[in-house]
């Protein structure tokens, strides 16, 4: 039985790590340096217990030539904006989009930097529609008492392989199948029904149809 899709639900399952950071004393031209090469916005300042105290982003760099700053401490923004491992994922989304920011240090129970957390790492966290079939699947399945040997969805269509208790659930697991958002063909194979006592008969392909032609 194949293992059903994990949908990420707390930052420490998204976040990017080891992160790169820097110290307040840290000249502004390595900081500029690093952000250019890893091609991102913003490093978090941390002090030698990898405490955040603050953020230096690439708005913060542009300030320098007019203030005369010199290192990370002098252009940082603090106190930084944080969220802690166990936040969770729609919670680090909302915090992104209201204060309109790309990237948020992650930080334990003591204020450490453990990781950091983007707006890219959350896009990569959203199931494809293949995926969220997937999971309906597996809950139809299990609904009917049916026990899945192998399933697979591709494009929106799903293959399922399955025991069942009672010959006649076949149809129903067909109908519940095919009535799922995004799915346009079904094609479901009884590996065994068992009738009675232990005893079990083969099966074999019970349905292959285009979403819509039956039930």
């Amino acid at each position: 039985m194949d293992t059903p899709l994990h949908t990420p639900h707390y930052v420490d399952e998204v976040m990017t790590y080891p992160v790169i950071a820097v110290q307040p004393g840290a000249a502004v031209e390595k900081v500029a340096a690093q952000l250019a090469r890893r091609r991102i916005g913003s490093l978090p300042v941390v002090d030698t217990s990898l405490r955040v105290v603050g953020i230096v982003t690439e708005t913060d760099l542009l300030r320098t030539g007019e203030q005369g700053w010199d290192t990370a401490g002098d252009v940082m923004s603090a106190p930084a904006l944080t969220v802690a491992a166990g936040t969770t994922v729609g919670e680090v989304r909302s915090l992104l989009t209201e204060h309109r920011i790309g990237r948020l240090p992650v930080v334990d129970d003591r204020g450490r930097l453990v990781g950091i957390v983007s707006r890219r790492d959350l896009l990569a966290a959203v199931p494809s529609t293949d995926g969220r079939i997937r999971r309906r699947v597996v809950d139809r399945a299990v609904d009917i008492g049916a026990e899945i040997d192998s399933l697979s969805v591709e494009s929106g269509v799903v293959r399922i392989r399955v025991r069942l208790a009672d010959s006649a659930d076949c149809a129903v697991l067909e109908h519940l199948l095919g009535r799922i958002a995004g799915v346009t063909r079904v094609e479901v194979d009884v590996d065994r029904v068992a009738y009675g006592a232990g005893s079990a008969v083969p099966g074999g392909p019970a349905a292959a149809y285009p979403r819509g032609t039956r039930g």
